[in-house]
């Protein structure tokens, strides 16, 4: 059981590394690509390294049952429209501050899951789903780092798809294998991400680039690192208890920062620090029941 445990920590910490890594790289190629173009070379290089490992390492693509084709397109989906949000705004605000507004999820889904899931709402989880409300008003403030109307809209509506994604990826695992979902979310994406790029998009399509030589590299490296972000966090909540993986999600708000700083971010101010830290606390406090449980059931099984 403890191996266990280390194994789902060690793989989520693995896993935002890497997906810190891809979005340092997405921001490197954002002033000569648009956000469809980075969402489609993402997501065809991950693609084609699905399909390479596929002979070696084979899974089920077939559903278990009827029924999932429907759940499986929404979380394409809207996992594919968190993306876009969320690349759009790498590029125009600090990597810390985009990072902060997609790691969000975890508040509306405590505030979707009565809606969507028909699930009671606990006093506790709303508390701390406003404490975090409050964290994304903080750092939607139009004075700081070009923060403005669109980049708090796409921040917000990242937030809310990476959840809806996430309330969807529950029932699917009643139809499809793992990998079978990441592999179509990989290739709906690509084909999404492709048809966009032929349609001008405000804000997010600007026609098609073609990738100069030193462009590939970046291009490769995105679609690596997302590739192997995604198995990572896979096998993370296949090993561990989500109660335990889901606190340490949280450290990808760090990379991102860090990666941010390194590229020529500034240093965030008190009030976005002070959102950040309102955010950290939020999805803690969130995870704070599960990760009590998992730890207890962790001690009795000792």
């Amino acid at each position: 059981m403890r191996n266990t445990i280390l194994f789902g920590v060690s793989m989520i910490l693995l896993a935002n590394l890497c997906f810190g890594i891809m979005s340092a790289f997405v921001k490197i190629t954002a002033d000569y690509f648009s956000p469809m173009e980075n969402v489609f070379y993402r997501s065809i290089t991950m693609t084609l390294l699905l399909l390479l490992v596929y002979p070696f390492k084979p899974y089920r693509l077939k559903s278990y049952k009827q029924g999932g084709f429907k759940k499986l397109a929404f979380r394409v989906v809207v996992g594919g429209l968190a993306m876009l949000a969320f690349f759009y705004n790498i590029e125009k605000i600090s990597l810390a501050t985009a990072t902060a507004f997609s790691q969000c999820a975890p508040i509306y889904t405590v505030l979707l899951s009565p809606l969507l899931l028909k699930e009671k709402l606990k006093t506790s989880a709303l508390i701390s789903a406003c404490i975090g409300l409050v964290g994304v008003v903080l750092i939607s403030d139009p004075s700081v780092e070009n923060v403005g109307p669109v980049e708090i809209i796409m921040g917000v509506l990242s937030g809310i798809f990476v959840s809806l994604a996430y309330i969807t990826l529950r029932d699917l695992r009643e139809y499809y294998d793992k990998q079978a979902v990441i592999l179509a979310f990989a290739f709906g994406m690509s084909l999404l991400g492709l048809a966009g790029m032929f349609v001008d998009i405000p804000f997010l399509s600007t026609g098609i680039h073609i990738p100069r030589k030193e462009d590939i590299l970046w291009i490769s490296l995105i679609g690596i690192s997302g590739t192997l972000g995604q198995y990572f966090l896979t096998y993370a909540y296949m090993n561990a208890p989500a109660g335990i993986i889901a606190p340490i999600e949280y450290t990808r708000i760090v990379w991102g920062l860090l990666f941010g700083l390194y590229l020529g971010d500034t240093f965030l101010d008190l009030k976005s620090s002070l959102g950040v830290a309102l955010i950290l606390c939020s999805g803690l406090l969130i995870a704070l029941p599960a990760l009590l449980k998992e730890l207890k059931n962790f001690k009795s099984c000792n």
